[in-house]
């Protein structure tokens, strides 16, 4: 059985852990930078940008990050889980959290297609955090994780520093197969 872990954040992460090996494979939330409708203002670009600019009268706009739900979907393919636990997203009405919403709703309606996973479960980061003991502090999922598997890499890329996001990712994975005959699963 492989289970997928997904922390839905931009700074999130994916988690698949094949249970019958007891193997795991981390993965940051892919994203794209898209362009959005803002452009850059001529004092804020380069001097090969505006040198650009000025050959071709082209404008330069700021980007935006969003999940590549397709890469998500690819993985998903390929590693077949059995079961998919989503965090459930948390953004509070009168906030500006449309994005984080919109990212939330992306994922979801992903994960719905069932030829990518054959049950999926969203649970509240309240339900598996207090599984496991810890708050809402992230170092406490880092040492958790690593706590839990002394071998994982939690850091996105080499240099930087271990991620919040694999961290819950690797622990909602975990908490899936402490609990799955109890889940809620769609």
């Amino acid at each position: 059985m492989k289970i997928l872990g997904i922390d839905p954040g931009v700074k999130g992460g994916l988690c698949f852990f094949d249970v019958d090996k007891g193997e795991f494979q981390l993965y940051p939330m892919p994203l794209i930078q898209v362009p959005t409708k803002t452009k850059i203002k001529v004092s804020k670009l380069t001097k090969k940008q505006k040198q650009h600019r000025k050959e071709t009268g082209e404008d330069f706009y700021k980007t935006e990050a969003e999940i590549h739900t397709n890469y998500i979907a690819n993985l998903m393919r390929i590693e077949q889980p059995t079961l998919t636990i989503l965090e459930k997203a948390f953004y509070p009405l009168g906030q500006n959290n449309y994005k984080t919403a919109e990212r939330y709703g992306e994922l979801r309606a992903l994960i719905k297609q069932h030829w990518l996973t054959k049950d999926y479960a969203v649970i509240r980061p309240q339900t598996w955090k207090a599984h496991f003991g810890i708050g809402s502090d992230k170092n406490e999922a880092i040492a958790l994780a690593e706590k839990l598997n002394s071998t994982i890499d939690l850091r996105p890329t080499p240099k930087s520093k271990p991620s919040d996001g694999l961290a819950e990712a690797f622990l909602m994975a975990i908490y899936g197969k402490e609990n799955y005959n109890q889940l809620t699963i769609f």
